[in-house]
């Protein structure tokens, strides 16, 4: 117990480091935060999170080490959106500076030890090689951020639900890093959301993350596509950059586990979308999920949507 406080508190104070820097250095210690913060992320919060880790996995029963796992994900969640909170008292921050790189490394560096979850990337070079791109990944649980995070690219925002606007702290977190909310139960708010995104997409050269499922769909293979993505990447005349996550058969949610294991992530060569209209979006979507779904088959993953595309 004496560990798990130690380790919480020591993770917090690398936080603060972490958060501090990018504004720091836009004062007079220009760099040395961030020099400082990444010392501490790679030292510190590394070796920390592995002790907590191996001491949830070796002494606590497998249902209780799936609640307690799932309660150090919502506090590390809730810590990311309180650092986010404290960097927008500053400065409305946006994709336009590292501060959402820098996260993005902390997160999964934290995440990893944590969960006993290692994500191996195969691919990688396909994220750069357009100038930008909309980014589409199978969606499975809330681990997946951990693949998002392991392969974040600057010049990033995510496409989000407007829910997770109400999550504590982190739905400030979402807003401050210039991530876009979409309104599902209304057309027009989410077309409206939709249609800034394509702007910001073209003035900033921005990249943008999709889970085309909509939703989380953990041991089922691939929910139907939603169109969202693909009139977005038509509309901006940039391609398609399809990412497939592994089956997480550590994870079984109805079982209470929550093992560690590895998860495999392949980003596929990016699909071009010049010259398309909305006439090609079902050739496209059907298209990206054949690739998907070929590669998710290869990576051991089962079942599959008969529908492909809503």
């Amino acid at each position: 117990k004496v560990v798990a406080v130690i380790t919480f508190l020591r993770s917090v104070i690398s936080y603060l480091f972490l958060a501090l820097a990018p504004v720091t250095s836009r004062w007079w210690l220009i760099g040395a935060m961030e020099g400082l913060a990444e010392f501490v992320l790679e030292h510190s919060i590394v070796v920390s999170c592995l002790a907590v880790g191996s001491l949830v996995s070796l002494f606590f029963p497998k249902p209780v080490a799936y609640y307690v796992k799932n309660t150090l994900f919502l506090v590390q969640v809730v810590l990311v959106g309180l650092v986010g909170c404290f960097l927008g008292l500053f400065v409305y921050w946006g994709p336009n500076t590292r501060i959402n790189d820098i996260l993005a490394k902390a997160y999964v560096t934290v995440a990893q030890p944590l969960f006993g979850v290692r994500v191996v990337t195969s691919g990688k070079a396909n994220l750069l090689k357009p100038e930008h791109s909309i980014i589409v990944c199978n969606h499975q649980s809330g681990l997946d951020t951990m693949a998002m995070c392991a392969n974040w690219i600057p010049r990033t925002v995510v496409l989000g639900k407007k829910e997770l606007f109400y999550v504590p702290l982190f739905g400030f977190y979402f807003y401050f890093g210039g991530h876009v909310f979409i309104d599902r139960k209304n057309r027009d708010k989410a077309l409206d959301a939709m249609a800034e995104c394509s702007r910001r997409i073209t003035k900033d050269k921005l990249n943008v993350w999709v889970f085309p499922e909509g939703t989380r769909n953990l041991h089922n293979g691939f929910l139907p596509f939603k169109k969202g993505a693909f009139h977005l990447a038509i509309k901006a005349q940039i391609p398609i950059t399809p990412m497939v996550v592994s089956e997480q058969n550590f994870l079984w949610p109805k079982k209470k586990v929550f093992d560690g294991g590895e998860m495999k992530v392949t980003v596929l060569e990016p699909i071009p979308t010049k010259g398309m209209t909305t006439a090609d979006l079902p050739a496209l979507m059907d298209r990206t999920y054949d690739v998907m779904w070929a590669e998710w088959k290869r990576l051991g993953g089962g079942d599959r949507s008969d529908k492909k595309s809503n």
